[in-house]
């Protein structure tokens, strides 16, 4: 917040000239839709810089009138303390109508500092930006790049503004969510018949030099430079609780599950608000008399996470990634591409379908025993292999989920992968910082579950909060925030 201090007892606008110049603005928006030899298209390009000019008048009347029925008097604060007028000040205000110069008394005493009553009144910014032309900014950028939101809010409304602001203004904007998903969550409760889900999943993103400058540089021989850091992304939803073993055992194909109240959400570091979401997200939904279960690869700390958010669901390890291990195995005895590779991974496929994990381990077993396996790294692969599927067996009975009408694919996330960081994190040149990143994470996820509307009303008010504390009783009782001279 900053001002710009002017004379005492001078306005920059009069009222009376403000309201004169909106009535000449709205008279040319008459004559303009009046003009019946122009082309529609020149007509509505015409109308709309007008209604332009026009809501920039009028919001300048708007502050104008304000300032001039403020009193200029010495005010009271906490303690008994006097501050004395100290002149008029002004600031920049930058609407999505175009700019504007707000003035209002100013307070200033040696012992109580400056303030400007009006501020809080009026609802006066964090920056010379309007809420609405940020929350419009932000809300292109969750979709598009900083730079091509800027280029088109200027574009198309002659509002100029850096694309680093922008990149400042989403950290900015937020750091209320957290705050706001730990009110109780707005879904439906899983009813009779329904099942909640749960899958996480882990997505790289590119991150800045510096951010890259940070991760210990020590690698294994082969192991390529990281360029990444890795985002835990989660996902909520209620299925319908539909025995799918028959269709599937018929088809061969693992089915398309409908899912329901699909709320997404990521977390870059450690998952420190990560779990407090999930965890009541699936109370929300009924976790404590519904059935639920929790979907994902075999890393170990996805599973220390279901742990703490619901220790009673259902473990399934995701699918696909087992059938990822089938392929390592295979082509360490078959050749990549053939035919006999293929049927080899689609019959250990069935008897996953079939509950029958220990058939495969067996038969890797047996591949090794005979010797055919030859090579030290082949039979290591072959191993890790074994290793991994025994070590998730208790993961793997795909018949029993099936039956039971959960999901046995992490499809749900990694479409919330691509959804939350490939298309819009991913793009050509983009590298982004840690605190950038999450930032974006949060605000993407808001606006992909939904809760845009409502998220941005909660924002407004707890930054109200951080700028000029609780709402007094009295809006005659000025209060008492300090602003930059």
């Amino acid at each position: 917040m900053k001002d710009t201090k002017k004379q005492s007892g001078l306005h920059l606008v009069t009222n009376e000239t403000a309201v004169m110049e909106a009535q000449t603005i709205f008279e040319n928006l008459v004559r303009y839709s009046q003009r019946t030899e122009a082309k529609l298209e020149e007509t509505e390009s015409s109308i709309f810089k007008e209604v332009m000019k026009l809501g920039r008048a009028l919001v300048q009347q708007s502050v104008t009138a304000r300032t001039e029925e403020e009193r200029i008097e010495p005010i009271e604060v906490e303690g008994g303390k006097v501050i004395p007028y100290h002149g008029q000040r002004s600031y920049r205000y930058v609407s999505i109508f175009g700019e504007i110069e707000v003035e209002r008394a100013y307070y200033w005493s040696e012992e109580a500092g400056g303030m400007a009553p009006l501020d809080e009144k009026m609802g006066r910014p964090r920056r010379c930006y309007s809420s609405m032309l940020e929350e419009w900014v932000l809300r292109l950028s969750v979709v598009e790049p900083f730079e091509a939101s800027v280029e088109w809010l200027n574009e198309k409304f002659g509002v100029k503004m850096p694309k680093r602001m922008a990149e400042v203004m989403s950290v900015e904007a937020a750091q209320d969510v957290r705050e706001f998903y730990e009110s109780p969550p707005t879904v439906t409760a899983a009813a009779e018949g329904e099942c909640i889900v749960v899958s996480t999943d882990g997505k790289g993103i590119p991150m800045t030099k510096k951010e890259l400058a940070k991760i210990p540089p020590r690698r294994k021989r082969g192991e390529k430079a990281q360029k990444k850091k890795m985002a835990t992304v989660a996902t909520v939803y209620t299925v319908a609780e539909q025995d799918r073993f028959e269709s599937v055992i018929k088809t061969d194909q693992l089915p398309d599950i409908a899912a329901h109240d699909k709320q997404i959400f990521a977390e870059l570091e450690a998952k420190p608000s990560l779990t407090p979401f999930l965890k009541d997200q699936v109370a929300a939904r009924g976790g404590a008399t519904r059935p639920v279960a929790f979907v994902a690869d075999g890393q170990p700390a996805m599973w220390g996470l279901k742990a703490e958010i619901c220790p009673h669901a259902v473990e399934i390890l995701d699918f696909h990634h087992a059938r990822e291990y089938l392929w390592k195995a295979v082509y360490t005895f078959l050749p990549e591409g053939s035919e006999a590779a293929t049927a080899w991974v689609k019959a250990q496929e069935s008897r996953f379908l079939l509950g029958q994990v220990g058939l495969v381990i067996d038969e890797l077993r047996h591949r090794l025993s005979t010797g055919l396996i030859v090579g030290k790294s082949k039979i290591e692969t072959v191993h890790s292999v074994i290793a991994y599927f025994d070590t998730n067996r208790s993961r793997m009975c795909y018949d029993q989920y099936l039956r039971a009408g959960f999901p046995i694919g992490s499809g749900a996330v990694e479409s919330a992968c691509k959804q939350l960081i490939v298309t819009r994190m991913e793009g050509a040149g983009m590298r982004w910082t840690v605190t950038g990143a999450q930032a974006m994470l949060d605000l993407r996820s808001v606006f992909l579950n939904g809760d845009w509307s409502r998220y941005w009303t909660f924002h407004r008010s707890q930054e109200h909060l951080r700028l000029y504390g609780p709402s007094l009783p009295s809006p005659d009782v000025p209060h008492t925030t300090k602003v930059a001279a």
